[in-house]
């Protein structure tokens, strides 16, 4: 097993018989994203559980004198904790990239795909 925890390769996971090619730098593309999430989800997201438990609940629970009663409540508090607007900046980011990177490169491929999607589609399964 390897020191470091990875997500697999894109040229690694399982594709569907329709997925469009990508080419090298898309592949890189698509890995550096992976791992872009990877390490927003090991690094940043816990300092979020670390700055709910030390500073928004013990001041929601000063301020209102109880604790949270819905995650409402929670989504309210937190939002304003720095920690979580970088977190939450960043993962929309990452999303807005990989949408970007999917839609640039179907658009290149869209007859190749539609033509792709025609032939799977006139193949009968066995019955």
């Amino acid at each position: 097993m390897s020191a470091y925890n990875l997500p697999p390769t894109y040229d690694k996971i399982q594709k569907h018989a329709a997925f469009p090619e990508l080419t090298h730098d898309e592949h890189a593309r698509y890995n550096f994203l992976a791992n872009l999430n990877k390490h927003i989800s090991q690094v940043i997201l816990p300092a979020n559980k670390v700055a709910f438990e030390k500073r928004v609940e013990p001041a929601f629970q000063k301020k209102k004198g109880r604790t949270f009663k819905s995650r409402d409540e929670v989504k309210k508090a937190i939002v304003k904790e720095p920690i979580y607007q970088t977190w939450s900046a960043l993962r929309r980011s990452t999303m807005e990239m990989r949408q970007q990177a999917g839609r640039s490169i179907v658009l290149r491929q869209a007859e190749s795909l539609a033509e792709k999607v025609k032939k799977l589609n006139a193949v009968k399964p066995n019955s």
